[in-house]
């Protein structure tokens, strides 16, 4: 909206211009309306940059290999991407069935619940409740989200100061969890929510997963994946910081659904010696990862830090050393479960950005070697992700180790005479677009977790991050 004004006001400088040359005008008259065209000139400049920083920019530069674009139908199809949010759902479940009415009224109903400590009796009243017949994937999902928001909602119940949400006021918390968090979860919940993650093969715990690809609904349909479009479907405190902390992400992968399917399938590139395409894919990588920038400059504008580390982040807890299931039979197929005398524990972290697949795909893709921590974090986050997400880093990572990378690409090419210059830019300039990315998450992350040493995912974040940094700028080829 502002593109008009500033058209308009730039014809008023243009006419106060040509006003000035006016005998009538004195020398005073002339002075004023040049300073104010000045002003007016160099204003709408900085406000159009502004613009221009705070919005996602097109990508304009694409990789159109023709055998890549011929193939990545059969990428999306093979492992659940869609066409208009990559590794999110063309969209998510709105409500259950009839029969889990009793759920839902919960969850529609889950701030309030919440805020006013009378969750627990809700819950306690539940029947317990299994899925029968209704297993499509977007029943699954739908009833994975709602119930992971029931659990981690009445295990730490007793962890959030919700006077603090009311009054505004900021809680006087150390950043330790506390010891009168509930460690049980009744069978009503527990016993539907393995049914459901036993289906999905998926943990049973909050994941990235659950809170940002497949909780969302666009205000307007008819508009874009912007965050500012995007709202939750279930939520815990009812708050716009939690809204924005996960809308964000979910924004972010819609940006990359376009060249998720290329990587995947960039070994073609290098099999058949296209250096151009594999240069132009690399420049529309960095383009992404710009728009990721951007896009996550969101956070510290609409996320308050209080009311994430004081009121929401408890509740996003996972529940190591073990929270006890009670269930009648023990599921396959659920990571994160161990059975021990005094029942079945639930020993799943919470959740946490490395459980996002892109940034793991796009650190196999360049080649960045992580170090001891760094990889064991990765390797362990894959446990966290969607199972055909998973399956898929795991298929990519085997193709791209059999042609070697792109550094030792651009070393074979160079030993055969080729001209690598082209292909080498493009790939530091995609490094250095994550290596920047990575750098604000971190300082973005600093604001945040100042209080504590350890993310909702028990990592001992400011090394861990530090580490990645190291890692990205270090493949940098020289």
């Amino acid at each position: 909206n502002f593109l008009p004004a500033f058209l308009v006001h730039q014809h008023r400088v243009v006419m106060a211009l040509d006003a000035t040359a006016a005998p009538q005008w004195n020398r005073a008259s002339r002075a004023s309306a040049l300073a104010s065209a000045a002003v007016t000139s160099v204003l709408g400049l900085i406000t159009l940059w502004y613009l221009r920083r705070q919005c996602p920019l097109p990508v304009k530069r694409r990789c159109t290999d023709e055998e890549v674009l011929a193939e990545a139908e059969e990428v999306r199809r093979r492992y659940c991407l869609s066409e208009a949010g990559g590794f999110l759902p063309n969209d998510c479940l709105d409500r259950l069935p009839a029969e889990f009415d009793a759920w839902e009224a919960i969850a529609s109903d889950l701030p309030r619940l919440n805020a006013s400590k009378a969750l627990a009796a809700r819950v306690e009243a539940l029947p317990v409740l299994t899925l029968g017949q209704h297993r499509s994937p977007e029943v699954l999902r739908r009833a994975y989200v709602l119930l992971g928001a029931l659990v981690h909602s009445y295990v730490h119940r007793h962890e959030v100061p919700w006077h603090c949400l009311e009054a505004g006021a900021v809680a006087e918390t150390d950043g330790r969890i506390s010891r009168s968090s509930c460690r049980k979860v009744p069978k009503a919940l527990a016993q539907p929510w393995l049914e459901v993650c036993e289906l999905l093969s998926a943990a049973p715990v909050l994941t990235a997963a659950a809170t940002d690809l497949w909780n969302w609904r666009k205000k307007d349909a008819a508009l874009g994946f912007d965050p500012g479009n995007l709202e939750q479907r279930i939520s815990l405190t009812g708050t716009s910081s939690e809204r924005v902390f996960h809308m964000v992400p979910c924004a972010m992968q819609a940006a990359a659904r376009e060249v998720v399917p290329k990587i995947f399938l960039a070994d073609r590139l290098i099999v058949g010696n296209r250096q151009e395409e594999l240069a132009l894919l690399l420049l529309e990588v960095a383009d992404v990862l710009g728009n990721f920038k951007s896009l996550f400059a969101q956070i510290p504008k609409g996320v308050d830090p209080d009311v994430f580390y004081d009121i929401y982040r408890p509740l996003l807890n996972g529940f190591h050393p073990g929270l006890i299931m009670e269930v009648a039979t023990t599921p396959d197929n659920v990571p994160g479960l161990k059975l021990e005398s005094g029942g079945l524990m639930n020993q799943c972290k919470g959740p946490s950005a490395g459980q996002g697949s892109v940034i793991l795909m796009l650190d196999i893709f360049l080649s960045v070697s992580h170090v001891t921590a760094g990889k064991a974090f990765q390797e362990e986050m894959l446990m966290y992700m969607p199972a055909e997400h998973r399956q898929m880093l795991l298929d990519f990572s085997a193709r791209w180790q059999a042609v070697g990378g792109i550094p030792e690409f651009v070393r074979k090419c160079q030993v055969m005479g080729q001209d690598v210059h082209e292909l080498s830019q493009a790939y530091n300039e995609c490094l250095a677009a994550l290596t920047e990315l990575r750098r604000f998450h971190l300082a973005t992350v600093r604001r945040y977790l100042m209080r504590t040493a350890k993310g909702t995912g028990a990592t001992t974040w400011r090394m861990l991050l530090q580490d990645m940094l190291d890692a990205t700028q270090a493949a940098l080829l020289r």
